[in-house]
């Protein structure tokens, strides 16, 4: 993301909030808006930006922290695997590359990742699946592990799968072994409730590991493979004991959680951590299913920090956006 692409995004509310201290309606600013070549977008994406500002401006929705580009254009689909051979060599599906744009939120945040001061929890949470939250989630973390003395921990209480295991897990340039589990001296495991009992693990593991990636400072958690074999489904309880071991032996914390949509494990803890971002995608998620997210979030006393727009698309070449 460029520095004129920002500036464009400023423009444009900049642009909507005069219009609207004019005192001219919503539906009135999107036809004037649409009607000129300014901000060439398509009508619905003009309609939902002046919803969006307006809402900041009544103090339904926190200002936007970051505006992330599109995920890559998707790939054609892959010719099916016909064996093992073939799976073991078979390409891993191509991430966005947001380092720079996540870098930036990263700056934004203004987040103490040197020293010995206790670390810092933060929270990523989204309405729906497909929002970007745990891609956002992750590349985060890579950006704090860059920049941090400490050990970083992304925490996947997305507990129903273990994405963020996977993602680190396949092959790929970017991606380094994970090593076995390792103990950081936070017994995760009991932020985790199982909906049935099952046979007490060996004393040296845990309902939740934790793995490091290749020789960073980043560590990744998992479910227990042991705890999936048995079949149950694992929920997040509050133990604000685990979390202040959290904070004591990490620098940055980073907490992909579910969708809302999903679960409400994300809402249960929201008010245990330091700092809340909400992802939405940008021109999907309608308006009104964030500001219930955020009035949610607010209503648990969580400390919420700012919104993320995710999957911003351009409708004219990018080329031409540089002599804007």
């Amino acid at each position: 993301m460029t520095a004129k692409d920002v500036n464009m995004s400023a423009a444009l509310r900049l642009r909507i909030k005069a219009m609207l201290a004019s005192g001219l309606s919503p539906a009135e600013i999107a036809a004037r808006l649409a009607a000129t070549d300014a901000f060439p977008m398509e009508p619905a994406a003009v309609e939902e930006s002046v919803r969006t500002v307006a809402a900041e401006i009544r103090g339904d929705l926190p200002p936007p922290l970051v505006v992330l580009d599109a995920a890559q254009p998707e790939e054609p689909p892959a010719p099916p695997i016909s064996d093992a051979a073939d799976a073991q060599h078979a390409e891993p599906p191509r991430e966005p590359d947001l380092y720079n744009d996540v870098s930036r939120l990263f700056s934004l945040l203004d987040l103490t990742t040197t020293g010995g001061a206790p670390g810092t929890v933060l929270q990523f949470i989204g309405s729906h699946r497909r929002e970007g939250t745990s891609t956002i989630a992750r590349e985060f973390a890579r950006v704090c592990a860059v920049h941090s003395d400490r050990a970083v921990l992304l925490l996947d209480l997305d507990l129903a799968r273990d994405g963020q295991y996977d993602a680190f897990s396949r092959r790929g340039p970017r991606n380094q072994p994970m090593s076995k589990p390792v103990n950081l001296g936070i017994d995760l495991g009991k932020i985790v409730r199982l909906d049935k009992e099952i046979p007490a693990l060996p004393s040296t593991e845990t309902l939740i590991t934790v793995h490091r990636v290749g020789e960073t400072s980043l560590h990744v958690s998992r479910v227990n493979p042991r705890v999936r074999g048995h079949g149950v489904t694992p929920h997040v309880t509050r133990a604000p004991e685990c979390w202040e071991q959290v904070r004591r032996n990490t620098t940055l914390t980073i907490v992909d959680s579910p969708p809302l949509t999903d679960s409400f494990d994300g809402l249960a803890i929201a008010s245990l951590v330091d700092r809340v971002v909400v992802v939405m995608e940008a021109e999907s998620t309608r308006l009104p299913v964030v500001s219930e997210l955020c009035d949610r979030l607010t209503q648990q006393q969580a400390p919420l920090s700012g919104v993320v727009f995710n999957k911003r698309r351009f409708y004219i070449p990018r080329f031409i956006y540089r002599w804007l």
